[in-house]
């Protein structure tokens, strides 16, 4: 899948992130907070990412600083299940399923 087909499936609208040179496109209006550690991440997609599955792209977590803005760098990141583009929810297995707004999707 080319990166402007990605970015007409993959809400490009919250925006992106970059962590060692690579861009991520974010799949998630908010960052999710550790209360404990006060660490901040993100799910995102690799922008040139291939569907594992009709409808499925790898997802990856973004761990990011408190003060981090859209468009900045994230300090490292690690896979975290897929993104349904059909029904734009975030099956993770780091976080909670997710739908689009944030509430819980369909598969939990």
């Amino acid at each position: 899948m080319t990166a402007a087909v990605a970015k007409t499936v993959i809400s490009p609208r919250q925006g992106f992130a970059m962590c060692e040179g690579k861009k991520f496109l974010l799949a998630s209006k908010n960052a999710l907070i550790n209360s404990r550690t006060g660490e901040r991440v993100i799910n995102g997609i690799f922008e040139d990412a291939t569907e594992t599955s009709p409808g499925y792209f790898p997802m990856v977590l973004l761990h990011i600083d408190k003060d981090w803005k859209r468009g900045g760098e994230a300090k490292w990141y690690e896979p975290n299940g897929e993104y349904d583009y059909f029904m734009r929810e975030q099956v993770g297995f780091l976080t909670p399923h997710m739908g689009y707004t944030g509430g819980r999707c369909h598969d939990e």
